[in-house]
């Protein structure tokens, strides 16, 4: 699993940061993967359930202070995930982190450790990937089976 080959980099010595920001984007890129892909097949339908019952999803007008409060959430949201994820991209793709942040420090070869046959970023995707393929089918299909029994309850 990839937190738990990021969890070994960074406890056991010597601490391997570059190789853990590696494994934190490869994970980042799975995450924002699913999530682009919930997005499509969801398409643009919104839809709140609060009683239970689905329905339409008005929101509220903000009139003239849409514009700002769209701007402060992006900024915020902007923040939240860019400086995280800047801060991996550019960790993982340093020599080393006593050499600053640098054109000389820069490096690909820690990239190389994916398609190393004795390492086990690949083997630790594949079992990230198989375990929330595993639970989302066994969670997909409690939930048909719940919404299909509470349909059933309601004649």
């Amino acid at each position: 699993m990839l937190t738990v080959g990021i969890e070994k980099k960074l406890a056991d010595w010597p601490v391997d940061l570059t190789g853990a920001a590696l494994l934190s984007l490869l994970l980042m890129a799975v995450a924002l993967f699913a999530w682009w892909l919930q997005k499509r097949l969801v398409g643009e339908k919104e839809v709140t359930s609060v009683t239970g019952k689905p329905g339409e999803n008005c929101g509220a007008s903000l009139g003239v202070m849409t514009l700002p409060a769209v701007l402060i959430m992006a900024a915020v949201g902007g923040l939240a995930v860019g400086v995280p994820a800047a801060s991996m991209m550019l960790t993982s793709v340093m020599g080393t982190l006593s050499g600053g942040v640098s054109v000389e420090n820069v490096t690909l070869r820690h990239f190389a450790a994916l398609f190393d046959q004795q390492g086990d970023a690949l083997s630790a995707l594949g079992t990230s990937l198989s375990l929330a393929l595993g639970s989302a089918l066994i969670v997909g299909a409690l939930g048909l089976l719940a919404a299909w029994a509470g349909d059933g309850a309601e004649d």
